[in-house]
């Protein structure tokens, strides 16, 4: 016997259900909205030639204002169906995004005129204008196997995604065509061989791209012994992308459109072996590869003079790509991870060895005003991470990190101004800062507990030690003092709590604080809260610096 059940999402309240006999199972959840948009009056840097950070005092030098607005909305629903040993899920979502925000340009562009960074009359202001529009809707459909007690467990599916973006750049310097008349005694359009676009614009440009993606993906898990199990995937990817810009305007050189298109298909498989002889250990080697879709570069030329110069001073006149070429990567992995004397002890270690190909990365060309993406060569990147958690007594716990990389590049390429060399590391730090922290859990009592009291949670922290200790090794130990007080249960409504709270306002020579009578409830009293430890954090930090 079985029973055919449908929830159909008609409200976001209230489902509508219905059971038949059948051999199926089909659930529509709700579905899912988040929405968020920031907005800001003022630019958050500041110049530093006019402010003094160690006094607390930031100034932006800009002539105007620079607010942005960044609205962006995303909405999903999940579908499941199950029937017998399978299951089927559909996930759909969609994001949608347009922030705008302005750049203030009058000290820039007068600066490179004028030789004045500052504003030569009273509406010389140079402003950017900029907007970026993006839309992405995706499906993901899987079918899976859901007797996980098999020795084969598999799934299989199909992805799908179409996404857009648009992006714009309006630039506007009203009073610069006047006053490169009036001081140069020649017009803009002479000077840059192009007039503002429209008489209004020094620089436009308009972009649009339409990427699209179409995958299709497998993973199959196989118990080889009970503690043994081996698993290997695949997905296969066919995915497009559409470029195209317009251009113009006195900093462009004039008008420009330009349209590029790149077509990749990634496959990128995985395998991995685990062995978890216990329920409390396990050991795992795993392979896979990464792959990442290339590109187009929109602005691959520039009319202005100065801009041809600098293409051929660097080696790439008539050698910049409408099209940059995918990047992937082999990762290869092995770890364990266990728990140890009664569960107090938690071991995590990991060595992955890393290949890195075709490397996209961009580099600005000088001269021209913008940047284009190159693929510079490969690196080799091999590193460790170590976790390990141990609690030495029911109320002191330690934990240690450690992570270790190491990164180079394996060969020399030069792309206009970007030049990577073989044994270079690629930029990121090689030692992290290991973290070594001790701290105790606090143990407390009531006296008397009010009847009808069903759960009071409570954590308060006070502010570090003053002075900051050191250890005679230098490294920096911070001695924080923390409570938590939780946990309190009884089998009725929770008191109403007023007055302030006492704790962490007396501290004794031995600092240790004095929390009595913490809580002062209305009604039935809860009575006094005794602490018979004071619990404390230790923090050890060290950083080494490997060249």
């Amino acid at each position: 016997m079985c029973s055919r059940r449908y929830s159909v999402g008609v409200s976001p309240y209230r489902p509508l259900k219905r059971r038949e006999k059948c051999a199926w199972f089909a659930n529509a959840q709700r579905p899912s909205i988040y929405y968020q948009d920031v907005r800001i009056q003022d630019g958050g840097n500041y110049d530093l030639m006019f402010s003094d950070p160690s006094n607390g005092q930031f100034n932006i030098a800009h002539s105007q204002r620079l607010p942005s607005d960044d609205p962006n909305v995303i909405a999903a629903i999940k579908l499941d169906a199950q029937r017998g040993d399978y299951a089927i899920s559909s996930v759909t979502s969609n994001y949608t995004r347009r922030v705008t925000w302005e750049t203030d340009y009058t000290q820039y562009q007068d600066n490179a005129f004028f030789g004045d960074p500052w504003p030569l009359t009273s509406t010389d202001y140079g402003t950017g204008f900029y907007e970026t529009y993006q839309n992405a809707t995706s499906e993901e459909l899987r079918v899976s196997s859901s007797d996980f007690d098999s020795r084969l467990t598999w799934v299989g599916g199909v992805y799908w995604e179409h996404a857009r973006q648009e992006d714009s750049v309006y630039v506007v310097h009203p009073d610069l065509p006047d006053l490169v008349q009036n001081i140069y005694g020649q017009s803009i359009t002479a000077i840059l061989g192009a007039p503002p676009y429209l008489g209004k614009f020094v620089a436009y440009d308009d972009v649009f791209t339409t990427d699209d993606q179409t995958a299709l993906f497998g993973n199959l898990d196989f118990k080889i012994l009970p503690t043994l199990k081996a698993s290997a995937g695949v997905r296969v990817a066919y995915a497009t992308s559409h470029t195209f810009l317009h251009f113009d305007g006195s900093f462009n050189g004039g008008p420009g459109f330009f349209s590029g298109n790149e077509i990749d298909k990634p496959v990128t498989p995985k395998a991995d072996l685990t062995w978890q002889p216990t329920d409390d250990t396990t050991y795992y080697v795993s392979a896979a590869k990464g792959y990442r879709v290339g590109g187009v570069n929109p602005q691959i030329n520039n009319t202005q003079a100065a801009c041809q110069v600098a293409l051929a001073a660097d080696d790439l006149d008539g050698k910049l790509s409408r099209t940059y070429n995918p990047d992937s990567l082999w990762s290869y992995e092995i770890g364990a991870k266990g728990k140890f004397l009664d569960n107090r002890l938690d071991v995590q270690l990991s060595g992955y060895h890393i290949k890195w190909s075709d490397i996209q990365q961009a580099a600005q060309i000088t001269g021209c005003g913008f940047a284009a993406v190159f693929n510079l060569g490969s690196a080799t990147s091999n590193g460790f991470d170590l976790s390990l958690r141990a609690a030495a007594t029911d109320n002191l716990h330690l934990n240690l990190q450690i992570a270790y990389t190491d990164a180079t590049y394996d060969g020399s390429r030069r792309s206009g101004t970007q030049v990577t060399s073989t044994g270079r590391s690629v930029p990121t730090r090689r030692f992290t800062q290991p973290s070594a922290t001790a701290s105790t859990a606090p143990t407390w009592h009531t006296t008397r507990a009010a009847p009808g009291a069903q759960c009071i949670s409570r954590t308060a922290q006070a502010l570090p030690w003053s002075p900051v200790r050191s250890a005679s090794w230098t490294a920096p130990i911070q001695v924080t003092a923390f409570l938590s007080l939780t946990g309190l249960r009884g089998n009725g409504p929770v008191p109403a709590l007023q007055g302030p709270d006492k704790c962490f306002t007396n501290w004794s020579s031995a600092g240790r604080p004095s929390c009595h009578n913490v809580y002062e409830p209305t009604g039935d009293s809860l009575g006094s809260l005794t602490v018979n430890s004071w619990p404390v954090a230790i923090s050890l930090s060290v950083s080494r610096s490997v060249a």
